[in-house]
């Protein structure tokens, strides 16, 4: 993408310790640039930000692209591997949230349990 694509990170550096599923990560940032970032003309953004909500760590990638296609929306293969990832390993603690962003593109979330340790 060169010069097309900007990233921002914000996240806490308290967070940084906890463990967090690396392949589900690079599957949403992914997604937002082949779904999102590559279709639209011109330059996006992506942004990937983690907070503690509760007793929950909530991991978020928000595009700027295109956004949600009538039909298309959530049901690809790469979110349909986190959705499977989340229910093996968290059960129903774990939560795949896709919503159009406000102003434009998408924000995906990822909620699993705070977990202390490697």
């Amino acid at each position: 993408m060169g010069s097309r694509l900007a990233c921002r990170l914000e996240v806490d550096d308290a967070l940084a310790p906890l463990p967090f599923p690396p392949l589900m990560l690079i599957s949403m940032v992914e997604n937002a640039i082949k779904h999102g970032i590559e279709p639209k003309a011109g330059h996006g953004q992506i942004l990937v930000g983690a907070a503690r909500e509760g007793e929950m760590l909530s991991v978020r990638v928000e595009d700027d692209g295109r956004g949600l296609v009538a039909g298309e929306g959530g049901k690809g293969i790469g979110l349909a591997n986190i959705r499977e990832q989340l229910r093996t390993r968290y059960g129903a603690r774990g939560s795949l949230a896709i919503e159009s962003r406000p102003g434009g593109g998408v924000v995906a979330t990822i909620r699993v349990p705070l977990e202390t340790g490697a």
